[in-house]
């Protein structure tokens, strides 16, 4: 506000004051109240048992924003690439490529596979050492979308919303569409993501990919 406009809102606040003191008591008393109401001020008082009607007791449960931020932790995982085995008919989390000496790392949780060795050197994180040739099958997966007719990969999720690097190779698309520049998880380059509900965005769908046995 500037310095004429100021001092005529002044003049004016005054004037209206001026003009309520000569006014009745309880006229003056409605117009306070409802400027109270206005400014989102709330009354309060000690009141008779007996003239209570309504009362209720009111539950606010305070470990549901923490429920909440688990179930997002979780959801931030869904689209994400990521690498399964098959060992025995269970399906467990799996590395995407072998290691130097040609295992492949299974995360199996409270499970203990016979056949397998675990990793030694973290024995107890719940990995164990598998030959490639040992598995029922050792696959990738990953979800790709469009968005505004653009292609992406999906990468995760933020918030509720996919998260996707675009895969296309129009500058005029990231620019004109201002996707985000982000530098590559191994830093090689950049590339351009963007971030959308996922009512944003068509053909959502997920890939298979097997992996070669001497896949290293």
């Amino acid at each position: 506000m500037d310095v004429p406009l100021a001092r005529r809102a002044l003049r004016l606040h005054r004037r209206r004051a001026h003009h309520a003191h000569g006014l009745p008591s309880r006229l003056r008393r409605t117009l306070r109240q409802r400027a109270l109401k206005r400014w989102g001020i709330r009354y309060g008082g000690v009141f008779p048992r007996e003239e209570v009607t309504e009362l209720e007791e009111h539950r606010e449960d305070l470990l549901q924003p923490l429920h909440a931020l688990v179930r997002r932790l979780a959801a931030a995982d869904h689209f994400r690439p990521k690498a399964y085995a098959v060992y025995q008919g269970r399906t467990y989390p799996a590395a995407a490529e072998a290691d130097a000496s040609g295992l492949v790392a299974l995360s199996t949780g409270p499970d203990r596979p016979e056949g397998l060795v675990a990793d030694p050197r973290d024995s107890g994180s719940g990995q164990f050492l598998a030959a490639p040739e040992q598995l029922d099958a050792w696959y990738r997966t990953h979800w790709t979308f469009r968005w505004k007719g653009g292609p992406f990969d999906a990468v995760g999720t933020v918030d509720g919303r996919v998260k996707g690097v675009y895969t296309g190779g129009s500058w005029g698309f990231a620019d004109n569409n201002m996707l985000n520049e982000e530098r590559a998880p191994d830093g090689s380059g950049f590339w351009y993501t963007v971030t959308v509900g996922l009512n944003g965005v068509t053909d959502l769908e997920q890939h298979r990919t097997d992996l070669p046995a001497d896949h290293a």
